[in-house]
């Protein structure tokens, strides 16, 4: 049994998004990257309960680009075709941290990346 769990949320997020990637509001609107993540955010604190939950959000790598300009600079040109299509995921994900924030212990620094 774990006291604490710490969830990289933009992981968790991608890895939760590839098995709902469809879902969307009867409007069109994409949900799938909310969905997916809160159920697999669900899933880990029921199985880890009452451990306390950690979540850590990525900001900009501000030190890793300093120490390196081209950083991630590939990853953009290496975007899945669906994911393409999704509106930006830093909104939707700055979403569900304001609303995480009252349940949950956060860590964010907008300076540094979560892992």
């Amino acid at each position: 049994m774990f006291d604490n769990i710490v969830v990289d949320c933009s992981n968790l997020a991608y890895r939760s998004w590839w098995h709902v990637r469809e879902f969307q509001t009867s409007t069109g609107i994409p949900t799938g990257l909310e969905f997916g993540f809160l159920r697999n955010l669900l899933t880990h604190v029921r199985e880890n309960y009452p451990a306390k939950v950690w979540l850590a959000w990525d900001g900009r790598p501000s030190r890793c680009l300093a120490l390196f300009p081209d950083y991630k600079k590939d990853r953009e040109e290496k975007k899945s075709p669906e994911k393409q299509k999704e509106p930006a995921w830093g909104p939707r994900l700055e979403r569900l941290r304001e609303v995480l924030t009252p349940l949950c212990a956060n860590l964010h620094h907008p300076e540094q990346e979560a892992d």
